[in-house]
Parts: structure tokens; sequence; C-alpha cells
């Protein structure tokens, strides 16, 4: 398919500012905000000088935007992650020619670092969402992730638990099975670009730009007036809430993320071509871990108690009882023990998670001691104190008379 579009020499602009968008909106809340400002500029109907360039600006953040890829691409590394033509670049910080390879590759399309350009026309022909690399594979929609936090307590996260976690995403609708029609309705083919998913616009100089269809937003076919599901308005999909059982693994770290493969968003397939291959999006858990009621504090798989033990068992030593993940244990105080000494209970951590869980075990407990020191005596243990005070030799110590001795 041949068709030409218009060279930009200045860098890729914000999409999120061009659409009037927050990072965190979400795949409708884009295509809403672009379907208003390509209906407000669209050179058809405003007849501003301006309103053609503005329209190229929102045509092509929304492509940004809507392609994940891009998407990524454009939250790492922001405008230096695209080329001059808008197009992604593996690596933007690697130059080319001699510091980072030919940038338009060798044959069948594909540029360097993977970077396919024929998958980038296609997407300008407002093709569905491919999971392959390019154009030949089997085209799959996919719909988008679904995020929720789960809160666990500090025991929980060291056996390990199996938490329910309710959410809403977006399902397939079942009066429609996904098609966004009344039944026995069928689609139409779009006015606006004659059903071919793309318009070509003549920008200054004379160059024409090929632009997916702001009205179909490149499916080609429409559902007509009147003929959209009532219970999905047209759009294929709605919420439905749920309850996917999550298995936290023992270990777990506060703020990881566990990734629950399918339980995400189903993808809209109103606009979608007939037969096309579909895959609901992932549901993410991030974990969050209350604090240790035990008194652990934990770095990485090792954690840290502090004990405190009276200034007599520090002194003649004798032993304390501490808490550990499998219960309360006795430890041995050696006698002359003093504040911040400490031991290591090997293995007594908690469990290490991903690789190193079988070739290392579990990590070490350290326990930590404070000696407590009497805030009050009465007179026959201070006498006791002096006495002790007179057979060290300690000349310092206050006496009954307050004198040193």
């Amino acid at each position: 398919r041949a068709f030409s579009t218009a060279r930009r020499l200045q860098a890729v602009q914000d999409p999120y500012k061009t659409l009037g968008v927050d990072k965190s909106a979400d795949k409708a809340k884009i295509k809403k905000a672009y379907f208003n400002l390509a209906k407000k500029y669209h050179p058809d109907s405003n007849k501003d000088p301006k309103a053609k360039d503005k329209y190229v600006e929102v045509q092509e953040a929304y492509e940004i935007l809507k392609d994940p890829s891009k998407k990524e691409q454009f939250d790492t590394y922001g405008a230096n992650g695209f080329d001059a033509n808008g197009n992604p670049q593996n690596n933007p910080y690697g130059g080319f020619g001699g510091f980072g390879g030919n940038p338009f590759g060798g044959g069948g399309g594909a540029a360097a670092g993977g970077f396919n350009f024929e998958d980038l026309f296609s997407a300008f022909g407002g093709g569905a969402r491919q999971a392959g690399g390019t154009s030949g594979r089997s085209q799959i929609l996919v719909g988008d992730a679904v995020e929720v936090a789960a809160t666990i307590s500090f025991m929980e996260a060291a056996k390990g638990t199996g938490k329910q976690i309710t959410i809403e995403p977006l399902v397939k609708c079942r009066p429609c099975t996904g098609s966004g029609l009344k039944p026995g309705e069928k689609k139409s083919a779009c006015l606006a670009c004659g059903g071919a998913g793309t318009r070509v616009h003549i920008m200054q100089g004379g160059f024409q730009m090929q632009m997916t269809c702001e009205v179909c937003q490149g499916a080609g076919i429409v559902i007509p007036r009147g003929k959209a599901c009532g219970t999905c308005h047209g759009e294929g999909v709605v919420r439905e809430r749920k309850t996917v059982k999550v298995d936290i693994p023992a270990g777990i770290e506060d703020g990881m993320r566990l990734r629950v493969a399918g339980e995400g968003d189903a993808p809209q397939t109103s606009g979608a071509p007939p037969n096309v291959s579909t895959r609901n999006g992932d549901l993410y858990v991030h974990v969050r871990i209350q604090p240790s009621k035990e008194g652990f504090a934990r770095e990485g798989p090792n954690l840290r108690y502090k004990a405190t033990v009276p200034m007599t068992t520090a002194a003649l030593g004798g032993h304390c009882k501490i808490p550990t993940l499998e219960g309360d244990v006795n430890i041995k105080v050696t006698p002359g023990t003093s504040t911040g000494d400490a031991i290591t209970m090997t293995g007594k951590g908690m469990p290490r998670i991903g690789s190193d869980a079988r070739s290392r075990g579990p990590g070490d407990l350290t326990v930590e001691f404070k000696v407590q020191m009497p805030k009050q005596l009465d007179p026959k243990q201070r006498s006791l104190l002096e006495q002790l005070a007179q057979s060290l030799g300690d000349a310092t110590a206050r006496r009954d008379d307050g004198k040193p001795a």
C-alpha cells in the first residue's frame, strides 16, 4: 500500500499534554480525548489555518498512546525515544551510523533493534493490535491490564497466603457477544473513510499524510445509529464485579508486584475486524506488607530483632525469650553481655523468593541485645550495688552519702 507522510523535523511532542490526559489515563479516556479533539480540529470542519497542524499533532499523539509499545517507549525515554519521523528508537541514546548502527537496517522493512516499518504502516491502516512483531503474523486484540493493591500481615508474607481480590474488569458483553450490536443487526462501512479505516490529508508543501480515521478508529466499519446493543451501548464490553484468588508466595517483599495472567480487561471488539483473535489483559497485584507485630525489622531475606535483657542477666549470663517465625524460643545470654552485642541465628529469617529460594535457603535472624538498667532502687538493692562497686574497685560510683567511694 503506497502513501507518503510529511517528515517531522521537530521533536515528538508530549502526547499526554497534546490530548489533555494524565499518564494514569486508561485506554477509554485516551480514546475519548482523541475523538473529541479530532472532531474539533478536523480540516474539513475547522477552517482555522492552524487547525490542520493541531489535527496532525492530535493524530500523532494518539498513534503513540494507543500502541502499548510506543506508549511504554515514551514513558521510558520521553521524546528521545523517537526519531525525527516519530518512529520508536530501540536505543534512543545510542546514536546511529558508527555509534548505534544503521537506523534503517536490512531488508523486509526491519530497522535496527527489531522495529519493523511495515508494522508502523499497518498501525496507520487501523489494524488490530498484534501480538507478533511482523504484519504477517496473526492479529490478536489484547485487553488492558488491571492493577490493584493487596495488604497482608508480616507473618502472611513470611508463610505465604492466598487472598481473595475483588475487581471489576471489562468482560465481553453477553447479549451481543462483543459485537456491540442489537440482535439481528449488522455493521456498515464507515462513510467518513469509505471503509478503508484511514483518511489521506494534504499537508503544507503538498505532502500527504495517511491517518487513522477518527470516526471508526481505523476499523473501517461502524455501528449504525440506533442499532447499538442496549447493554454495552456499542462498546462490546461491560464492567463486571468478580473475585479472583491470588496466591502470594512466602518471602514476598513489600512493593512487589504479582501477575495473574488473563484476569485483566477483555479487549473491546465492537470495532474489530470479524473473527479477530482476542486475549484478556493481565491482573497485577501490588503487595503491601504491614509492619511486624513481633518487632522484626526486615532487610531482604534477613531479620533483626532487639532483645531487652535485665542488667543482672547481662552481667551474670542466663537466657531470654525471643520470637521467631516458627514461634518463641529461649536463647542463651553470655555473661558480660553489653548493649549492642548481637548473635546470628542462621536460617531463621524470611524465605527467599525467586532463583535464590532453593540454592541458598532462608535468610538469617540477628538478635541485638539491649541491657535494661533499673531506674529506681530500694535501700537493699542500692546497698548490694555499692558492695559490688566496692569489690570491683569502682571509685567513681556514688554512695548513700552522695559521695564517691
